[in-house]
């Protein structure tokens, strides 16, 4: 079971850096999940704290999971530390309205290096939430990888039980951005991992037409963690109408693109494929599946990559 949040007393130490028991990091997003009355004021204070980057960024994120962040977070928009920017960025990318896509979009070309990515990708988030239009927010191009694998193994389903135990166990890191479907919830093995699919209940009925319609967040994945004994919100899925069916991207929650791909739309079914991106040194995958108002299915190959003298990058799951 997951570890009960801690009382006010030992969360303060903690957020102050003086629990032995629970770091500050953690202590955040516990605070952002409390409840407590007065979270969003503390977690404000602490991104404008002279503390450690790495807390105040964590505080920054942990906001959109609160109700009526926005105000909160517009507040923010003048932190100094571009890193603590980026994350306010993302989270009002995941709570905002659709006049904060010029301000996101502004404040995001003060930022260089991965960090413009991360605006960058804060401001596709708002727009697929919010149904923004191509001419409102361009697209981010995310090209698959051509790599050849070396050795493939096929994904599994697990069982439907197994789907809904996970879901159980869910905690959702930031606002979803659409109200997760756990009828449809699944469960695969890929390799040595096992991933949480989270459909949108948006997608319950109307599927070609809302899929056609509007940009939008379609789902989500969750990856477990040991530690925790939880699913934790690991990418957003993402949707855009296209010539003949949808462009789909998977990124991450600190805008990296893992995986990209096409869905075909035939009355009330999505048939889609996805593959790894060009940009990750995630393994080569090859994941297809189709969603109907009934039911998600999905199969494919997951293959290593060739070895290579450089080390590969590591692929943190989210923006820490």
């Amino acid at each position: 079971m997951a570890k009960p949040i801690p009382g006010p007393f030992e969360l303060e130490r903690a957020l102050q850096g003086q629990s032995p028991a629970l770091a500050a990091k953690d202590a955040v997003h516990k605070l952002a999940r409390s409840g407590m009355a007065d979270a969003k004021e503390r977690l404000a204070r602490l991104v404008r704290d002279e503390g450690p980057v790495d807390t105040r960024r964590r505080a920054a994120l942990g906001l959109s999971l609160i109700a009526n962040a926005r105000t909160a977070l517009l507040e923010l928009l003048d932190v100094g530390e571009p890193s603590i920017l980026a994350a306010v960025l993302l989270s009002l990318a995941r709570v905002g309205t659709a006049e904060d896509a010029a301000t996101i979009r502004t404040l995001a070309r003060r930022l260089t290096g991965p960090l413009a990515e991360q605006g960058r990708f804060a401001e596709l988030l708002l727009a697929h939430r919010l149904g923004l239009g191509l001419d409102i927010v361009p697209p981010i191009q995310t090209p698959p990888e051509r790599e050849v694998p070396v050795r493939t193994s096929a994904i599994t389903s697990g069982q439907p039980q197994e789907a809904m135990t996970a879901w159980t166990r869910f905690v959702a890191n930031a606002h979803l951005g659409f109200e997760p479907d756990k009828r449809r919830c699944m469960l695969i093995h890929c390799a040595r991992r096992s991933i949480l699919l989270i459909p949108s209940l948006e997608l319950a009925n109307q599927i070609g037409q809302r899929l056609l319609a509007a940009r939008m967040i379609v789902g989500a994945t969750a990856a477990y963690e040991r530690e925790a004994a939880a699913w934790h919100h690991d990418l957003w899925i993402l949707s855009t109408p296209a010539s003949g069916g949808v462009e789909l991207q998977a990124w991450t929650q600190g805008g990296l693109a893992c995986y990209t791909g096409s869905g075909r739309v035939t009355g009330e079914q999505l048939a889609f494929e996805v593959r790894t991106t060009a940009s990750t040194r995630l393994a080569l995958a090859r994941i297809s599946g189709r969603l109907t108002k009934d039911s998600l299915t999905i199969e494919g190959t997951v293959g290593d990559r060739a070895p290579s003298d450089s080390p590969a990058p590591v692929l943190r799951r989210r923006p820490e």
